[in-house]
Formats: C-alpha cells, sequence, structure tokens
C-alpha cells in the first residue's frame, strides 16, 4: 500500500547578487564532506555494484554492474513519473532499496545557479525537497526490469542529509560473530514485511518502519513514520506526524551504530556548531512504536594544534565526518556522600561510553608559502552512568523513600585523543570497520604528496596509525570528490574488494587483502597463504548466506595467469576442508559452486563439467523435495511429475553420455592410443566416489519414480506450457502421457539401470580404499596436477572399468542412431529451451540461459504450493550455481 505524505515549502526570498558571489566563492572552497554521493554500494547477496551515473554521461540516476567480471553498466530504471534518483540506499540484507527522487525545478524556485552544490549535494534539490520511494531488490536490480513501482512513497520537504538501516546482519567472523549494532529488532520482525529505516533532514529525524493493516483474516503491511526533532529532548509514538520544521537546521548530518549499544547517534554540524544527539527508536513494552531523541551536552572545546613547529595556528578547519566507535565499558566505584564506603567496599556501577570521532580538514594559508592541508581527528567520548536520586529527594522520586535509580547520558569534559596527520596528507573518503576485532579501525582513502593510497586506520589511537601496508594508487584519479564502497569481505576485515568511486569517470575495483591480525578459519601454527584467506572469507561469506564474488574476483586479480591452475586447486582444497568442519555447509555443494565460479572467471574448459555435475548434484535434492515418506512407501507430489521427467531426462542424457565415454576411454587406453587425461572427462562422476553416489541416487529415484508412475491411477497436474496462459489443472491423460515418457527415458539412451545401479554399487564396495582421491576431485580431472606418476591414472582406470558392463545397448540406442545437435537446456526448469536464438536471460558465471524468470515474477506464494513451485520460486535473483542472472545484449545468432 503506497502512503505519501507532504509539506508546504517555506518561502525563501532571492538572494542579491553579492551574497550569490560570496557563496559560490564559499562552495567552491569546501573540503567534500564523506559520503557526498549516497548510494555507492556493493550489494552483500547479490555480485552487484550500485553507483550514480557519471555526470560527463547523458545518463541520469544509478547504474549497476558487476563486481565478478568487466561489463557493461545498466542503468536502474525506476518509473517515470518521479525524477532521476538522487540518492540511494540499501538494506543490510540486501532486501530493500530506498532511493530520494527531487520535486522537478519550476520557474518560481529559488533564484540560484542550477549547477550549485552543497557537498556534493545539488543546492537547489537540498532545498525544494521530493519523493522518498522504497523498492524491493528483487524488483528493482532485476534484469526484467522495464517499469517497477514502489510499495510505499513519500513527500519530505528536504533532500535526506543521511539515511540508515537498522537492524544490520550480524557478521560472521573466524573467531566469533559480530556484535550486534544499535536497536534490538522486535520479537515478531520479520524484513519481508519492509524495511527500518532513519531519514535525517535539515531539521528533523523521520523513523520508517512497516505495520500491520488487518482487513478481515488478512493482513498487509504499510509503511508509515514518526518524527522527532533533532536538537531537542523528545519522544513520540504511535501514528504518523507531520515532519518538523523549525528553525533550528542543520548543513550537515552523519547516522551511525556502535556495537553492543542500542541507540542511534547522529553527528551534525550547523552553520556554528558542532553537535551529538542520541536517538532511540524502536518498540515498547506495549508493541508501540516509538522514536526518543537526547541532545548531548555541548562538545568541550578542544586547544588548536599547530600547524607548524613554529606555533602557528592560524588555519581554517573543515568538518569532513563523524563517525562513532565503541570504548570499552568501566566498572566505577561508588561511594556514599559522606565518603564512607558500604559494607567496607564501594560498590561497583557499570558505565557504557561511545566515542564520537571528528575528521577534520585543516587548511593553512601562510604568506610567501604554498597553501598546505592535513587531516585532524579527535575523540570525543559520552558515557551512560547510573544516576541515584540525593536522600532528601527520595520521597519525591519513589513516593516510599526508597532509592530509585535512573541512568543518564553525559559529554565527557576532555576529549579522549586528538591527533594529525603529516602535512599534506588528507583524508579523502573512509568507511569504518565496525565488525573487525578492535572495532575501531577504519578503510580510508588517503592523499599525499606522491598520490592516492588506501589505508586501514586505527581512529582510537593516540597518533596517526596505520595497520598493515597502505596500498599506493598512484595517481588514480585527478578529482577531489571520491567516494569509496566496499564488500562483505573487506568489511569482516577479509580478503574482499573495495571501489573508489568519482563525478568524472568509471568506478575502480581495488583488491583489499586481509586486515594485518585477522585471524583465519586455518588451523593453528599453519603458515598463511592466497588459498587460505580466499578460502576463508568464502566460508564465512557462506555462513552468513552473502555472495562472496568479491572474493573470486579478487583472488583472481593478485594471481598471475601462469599461477592459476595451481592456485584453483589450493583454493579448492582449502574450501573442501574447511567447509567440512561447518555442519550448515555441505561441503561438496560449495566446492562446485566455487569450482564454476573460478573456472569461470579465468575461462577454464573445465567450467561446463563444474556447471553440469552441480546441476546432477541439485537434481537429486529437488526430486528429494518432491518424494512424499509415508508408510514405509514413497510416492510423489501430484502437481510435481512433470518438472520431475524434465529433470530426470536431462540428468540420465547427461549420466549416459559419461558412461559412453568411459567405455571408449578403456577400448583406447587397451589399445595404446594414450587418451588426453588432463582434459575435462565427464567420466569423473562415474569414476570417483563422491561424484559416484550422486550417479546411484539418481539412478536409485528413476528406478522409484518410474515404479510410482507405473501405479499410479489419479490425474496429475498437466505440463506448463509457455505458450499458453490458461490455468493448469489436473487431467488423467496427462497421468497416461507420463506413463509413456518415463519409461522412455532410460530406453531412448540404451540405458540398464538395474543392470549399472548394481554394478556401480559394487564398485564403491570393492574398492575398499578408493583409488581415486580428492585431489582428482579439485582439479575436476582424471589426472590431478599433484599426481607425480605418470602412468597411475591410466592403469587405475583401467582396474575400474573391467567392474562395469560393457553396455552395447548404449552405443546402439534410438537417441544415438539418429545424429542430432546437441540441444541446450534451461538452467531452472532443466527442459530443452525452445528458441535458443532469442534468449536475453543468462548466467553471469556457468552462461547457462534460462526462459523461466518472467514467470517466476507471475508466481503467487500466497496459499499451499507444490514443492517443484517452491524450490524455483528461490531462483528468482540467482541461478542455482550462485551467479547473478543478466541481460545479454547484441547477441549474435548462432
Amino acid at each position: 500500500m503506497t502512503s505519501d505524505a507532504s509539506i508546504k515549502m517555506e518561502e525563501h526570498p532571492a538572494e542579491t547578487s553579492k551574497e550569490g558571489l560570496r557563496r559560490m566563492r564559499r562552495l567552491a572552497a569546501e573540503v567534500p564532506s564523506f559520503n557526498f554521493r549516497p548510494g555507492s554500494t556493493i550489494h552483500n547477496t547479490s555480485p552487484q555494484l550500485i553507483y550514480p551515473a557519471s555526470t560527463s554521461t547523458k545518463t541520469q540516476g544509478y547504474l549497476t554492474s558487476s563486481i565478478f567480471s568487466s561489463s557493461h553498466p545498466v542503468p536502474i530504471r525506476t518509473p517515470p513519473i518521479l525524477t532521476p534518483a538522487q540518492s540511494l540506499s540499501l538494506s543490510s540484507d540486501g532486501d530493500w532499496i530506498i532511493t530520494f527522487h527531487p520535486n522537478p525545478p519550476s520557474n518560481n524556485d529559488l533564484n540560484l545557479n542550477s549547477q550549485s552544490t552543497l557537498n556534493g549535494r545539488n543546492v537547489d534539490t537540498a532545498l525544494q525537497g521530493g519523493t522518498i520511494a522504497i523498492y524491493t531488490s528483487e524488483t528493482l536490480l532485476s534484469p526484467l526490469n522495464q517499469n517497477p513501482m514502489p510499495t510505499s512513497t513519500f513527500s519530505i520537504p528536504f533532500e535526506p542529509l543521511s539515511v540508515l538501516h537498522l537492524y544490520p546482519t550480524k557478521l560472521n567472523l573466524s573467531d566469533r560473530t559480530s556484535e550486534s549494532l544499535g536497536p534490538d529488532p522486535p520479537i515478531d520482525y520479520d524484513s519481508s514485511n519492509g524495511p527500518t529505516f532513519l531519514v535525517l533532514l535539515q531539521s528533523s529525524i523521520l523513523y520508517f518502519y512497516p505495520t500491520p493493516v488487518r482487513t478481515g483474516d488478512i493482513i498487509s503491511w504499510q509503511m508509515t513514520y514518526l518524527t522527532s526533532p533533532i536538537n531537542t529532548k523528545y519522544h513520540v509514538n504511535g501514528a504518523s506526524n507531520p515532519p518538523q520544521t523549525g528553525s533550528f537546521q542543520i548543513r550537515k548530518g552523519w547516522l551511525g551504530l556502535v556495537p553492543s549499544d542500542k541507540g542511534v547517534w547522529l553527528g551534525w554540524e550547523d552553520q556554528v556548531d558542532v553537535g551529538i544527539t542520541r536517538i532511540e527508536a524502536g518498540q515498547d513494552k506495549f508493541g508501540r512504536n516509538y522514536i526518543q531523541t537526547t541532545p548531548m551536552p555541548t562538545l568541550p572545546r578542544v586547544n588548536k594544534i599547530p600547524f607548524t613547529v613554529k606555533g602557528e595556528d592560524d588555519y581554517t578547519e573543515q568538518l569532513q565526518g563523524i563517525t562513532f566507535v565503541p570504548i570499552s565499558k568501566d566498572v566505577v566505584k561508588q561511594e556514599k556522600l559522606d565518603g564512607m564506603q558500604i559494607d567496607g567496599e564501594a560498590q561497583e556501577k557499570p558505565m557504557e561510553k561511545v566515542g564520537a570521532v571528528l575528521i577534520y580538514n585543516d587548511c593553512s594559508e601562510q604568506s610567501n608559502s604554498p597553501t598546505t592541508s592535513r587531516t585532524r581527528i579527535q575523540v570525543h567520548s559520552f558515557e551512560r552512568r547510573e544516576v541515584e536520586s540525593a536522600q532528601g529527594f527520595n520521597e519525591i522520586a519513589s513516593g516510599n523513600g526508597d532509592t530509585t535509580t535512573s541512568w543518564d547520558w553525559s559529554t565527557v569534559p576532555r576529549p579522549l585523543q586528538q591527533f594529525v596527520s603529516s602535512i599534506d596528507t588528507t583524508i579523502i573518503a573512509m568507511h569504518p570497520l565496525l565488525a573487525v576485532t578492535d572495532r575501531t579501525t577504519a578503510l580510508a582513502l588517503v592523499s599525499q604528496p606522491a598520490g592516492l593510497s588506501l589505508a586501514h586506520l586505527d581512529l582510537k589511537a593516540d597518533q596517526w596509525t596505520t595497520i598493515g601496508e597502505p596500498i599506493d594508487l598512484g595517481e588514480l584519479r585527478g578529482e577531489v570528490e571520491l567516494d569509496l564502497a566496499i564488500s562483505q569481505g573487506t568489511a569482516r576485515g577479509q580478503l574482499g574488494l573495495a571501489a573508489v568511486l568519482g563525478r568524472e569517470a568509471a568506478p575502480v575495483l581495488l583488491v583489499i587483502p586481509r586486515l594485518e591480525g585477522q585471524p583465519t578459519l586455518a588451523a593453528s601454527g599453519e603458515k598463511s597463504s592466497l588459498a587460505i584467506d580466499a578460502a576463508s572469507s568464502i566460508i564465512l561469506a557462506e555462513r552468513d548466506g552473502m555472495d562472496w564474488s568479491d572474493v573470486i574476483r579478487a583472488t583472481i586479480g593478485l594471481t598471475g595467469v601462469a599461477k592459476r591452475k595451481n592456485m584453483i586447486h589450493d583454493i579448492c582444497d582449502k574450501i573442501y576442508t574447511f567447509a567440512a568442519e561447518e555442519s550448515e555447509i555441505d561441503e561438496l555443494n560449495l566446492l562446485l559452486k566455487v569450482q564454476v565460479a573460478l573456472f569461470s572467471s579465468t575461462n577454464d574448459v573445465r567450467l561446463e563439467l563444474a556447471s553440469n555435475i552441480l546441476r546432477l548434484k541439485e537434481a537429486t535434492n529437488v526430486i528429494d523435495k518432491c518424494a512424499i515418506f509415508k508408510d514405509g512407501k514413497i510416492t510423489f507430489d501430484l502437481d510435481s511429475i512433470w518438472p520431475i521427467i524434465g529433470i530426470l531426462e536431462w540428468s540420465i542424457d547427461f549420466i549416459s553420455n559419461s558412461m559412453r565415454e568411459s567405455i571408449l576411454l578403456g577400448a583406447q587406453i587397451q589399445m595404446e592410443l594414450s587418451p588426453n587425461l588432463n582434459h575435462p572427462l565427464s567420466s569423473l562422476i562415474l569414476i570417483h566416489p563422491k561424484l559416484r553416489r550422486i550417479v546411484i541416487r539418481i539412478l536409485s529415484q528413476l528406478y522409484q519414480f518410474i515404479n510410482f508412475i507405473e501405479n499410479l491411477n489419479k490425474p496429475i497436474l498437466q505440463p506448463e506450457n509457455k505458450n499458453s496462459n490458461e490455468t493448469l489443472k489436473r487431467d488423467a491423460m496427462s497421468t497416461i502421457v507420463a506413463r509413456d515418457k518415463i519409461k522412455d527415458i532410460s530406453y531412448k539412451e540404451g540405458l540398464d539401470i538395474i543392470n549399472w545401479g548394481k554394478n556401480l554399487e559394487k564398485v564403491s564396495l570393492d574398492f575398499k580404499e578408493e583409488i581415486f582421491k580428492n585431489e582428482n576431485l579439485f582439479d575436476l580431472s582424471i589426472k590431478s596436477i599433484k599426481d607425480k606418476d605418470n602412468n597411475n591414472e591410466e592403469e587405475n582406470l583401467i582396474k575400474f572399468i573391467e567392474l562395469l558392463p560393457n553396455s552395447s545397448e548404449l552405443f546402439l540406442s534410438i537417441k544415438q542412431s539418429h545424429l542430432s545437435i546437441k540441444s541446450k537446456f534451461d538452467s531452472i526448469s532443466y527442459l530443452p529451451l525452445l528458441s535458443e536464438l532469442n534468449l536475453t536471460i543468462r548466467c553471469s558465471r556457468c552462461k547457462e540461459f534460462t526462459e523461466e524468470l518472467p514467470s517466476l515474477f507471475n508466481i503467487n506464494m500466497i496459499g499451499e504450493k507444490s514443492p517443484w513451485i517452491k524450490w524455483k520460486s528461490n531462483f528468482k535473483n540467482n541461478c542455482l550455481c550462485g551467479g547473478n542472472w543478466e541481460k545479454e545484449f547484441n547477441r549474435r545468432k548462432r
């Protein structure tokens, strides 16, 4: 449901030409604040970088491009009734996107130059307001996006200064889980109902949240908001109220969360002062949403740090940003008012502390010397103490004379730290890393005389301190205004990526190595390596359900072409080892996904084999989901019969080809023709024990399914028809056709299911110690690059093939006797593609196409759905290999 709230703008007098000239000079000299282009972000659950379009192009709004591989940027389409998005914010779970669309300019607006900017924001849009729009990510980022509609819209009087999503996802680290940030979500919180976030305006804070609306027995959700002033102690709950537009207004503002603190912190700057406000938002014990603001006492005055050794302090300072960090809790000994201790010992009272890090840009203009600049960092702290009422106020406080306690925040009268960088060293952009061990580290883009560099800074040190070696970028940009976006790996201090973005050029992706001091998943004492770093970062992302394309891109970027094959083997080895220790991760499934990603990134010929094996393994899983085990019998969901037939048809085709290939290999070896065992061979699914289990399972499922269909006397759901919009229904004739179809699957391939199944089981029993090891699995090759014996594979292969049935039917089958071009199959449904020339949607990793995606967005998940529908609805955003769907343009006919 769409909500709308609007407010009339205040009248602004036109400025004189002298005032306009002074304003323009001030804007030109101002150092841009951090996050001057809000919305540059790397998606956590898909390999997409989202960033504003360059001002040097005709495209307006936002673009998205892949971080997994080089690709053309794609505009993010928004409704044409709205102006192009001016800012964008992504929820931490990746499910929701918030955009701001400024109101269209009119001739009666402010008498300002349309190109005027204030801290990277257009002055007109900053004052004229616009529309906040809320979208689901899968709608806005889908390659099918044509005319997406927001779930809710709200009119606001000013452009947002900052947007902060509440209830961010906890990150898994190698030794622990990161601490919670900000308020706790309600007990019944479900992010699918809508996002929960704060919007900072120039004079107020808006708290947006979903609220239930009951219509009969149906509960729907709509977005609403509460609003609070910035510099006044205030509390409100209940229904929506109009935005506060008092006389107090700020120029800049930054919202932040702190580990283990339940509040939201706001740092702001108006024309005169800098201040801090604590915000509490959420649900009270009565289930009512509320927002409460508590301005902190005035920040203490800080002595200037001389710019030179001569003690000159005549420099100008500009606040670039404020971020918040945790400070360890202290235990304070409390004494009685007369100084006597209680029971001979002082009582210990907990005291919470939060730090506000203020980053300034200092500029000195001395006579007869060039202008110099530096970064200065101040750390102020705030304490939350338990306060007891004085004895004379006990009766007033509690009514019965008992001592009452309350909590109050105060500003510590002295700054915790203040330090400066060296001369002409300034921070251009910065991103705090609140999940890493010390929680006071930030990744900063630093400008120096030698050029730009990326460095990890300790924000709570007593001097300018970098962690590890900075990454020199040289003259990466000629621009002053740059932004920084980080990937999930970088956010947790592991191997990942960072994107440097500017106004005039395309983004640049940079590899960020593991932060010095951050542990990996390797055993204690094991020497660190790139393979360990990559595998650790992937496993941690997998724990959180996040996309790890950044790790693949970073690893390939750090590895030379000649070393990539060995590196792929080492990464697969570590992935399999680490995943085996994870109870929630299927190590073989993850290994195959990582192989698909690595082979795709390096254009390796093993990509198709890895993709097919992964698809075969997933086929067994979806068939199991459609099976019903009851009273010792195995039946199948009647609405999933035809999809299962399609899956089995593809699976048996792949398995039969591998059987033929293995028999031919044996013949070549016996004839001493020396086949190329380094080439990817599908025979591996029969030869390697872990892959052989998948084949045996599929053959068993096919056998059970044939028996079920032969004895079925109930109507089943008709097969899907993409050329018809008619509603499918159960039909007795459909059961008869399915019975003939399932018998034909193995017959046309010449495959004796029972004979091959028994022989493969016998192979597994006879080879107690398998002759093909995990190294063959990591390389997806019969001949491993780690095997020093050049003849060992052929001997082992002969031993294996001698145990297989010599099935001439495989070569005399109906399918083999009719020469035909190998058809392509749909990446989701396993069905043959109808028209390969008109395909436009494909996976970025396995490179397979699908025609199913449009139908997935039309599925109504209300009510009971078949296991097949539930399974395939999971692939709206990603292929089963983990790659995202992308639209292929200018595709040539094949």
